[in-house]
């Protein structure tokens, strides 16, 4: 499974945790690494919002019901790790 980091807490992490300038080769090195960073593709991730976090979760209160995808004869449990792509934050929060 691929494994996704954000690009500029990367380049943060290289220029915080090797400070010390000891040579001009390993600036030249530490630069040549964060400009590669920079230069790699993005990939196209979207957050997801877990059924605990959604505005359509019922919770325990309603039997860990998805008020989205049930209706009067007909109840979809779900636990609160579970996500859709309806999922919509119950604080109104963008992501």
């Amino acid at each position: 499974m691929p494994e996704y980091i954000e690009r500029e807490k990367a380049i943060e992490y290289i220029e915080s945790h090797f400070p010390y300038r000891c040579s001009e080769d390993f600036v030249m090195g530490q630069q040549d690494c964060i400009e590669q960073l920079k230069s790699l593709p993005t990939a196209d991730v979207v957050k997801v919002v877990r059924c605990k976090d959604c505005a359509h979760y019922g919770g325990i209160t309603f039997g860990n019901i998805c008020r989205r995808w049930s209706g009067l004869n007909v109840k979809n449990c779900t636990k609160p790790d579970d996500y859709c792509s309806y999922g919509i934050r119950k604080d109104g929060e963008e992501e």
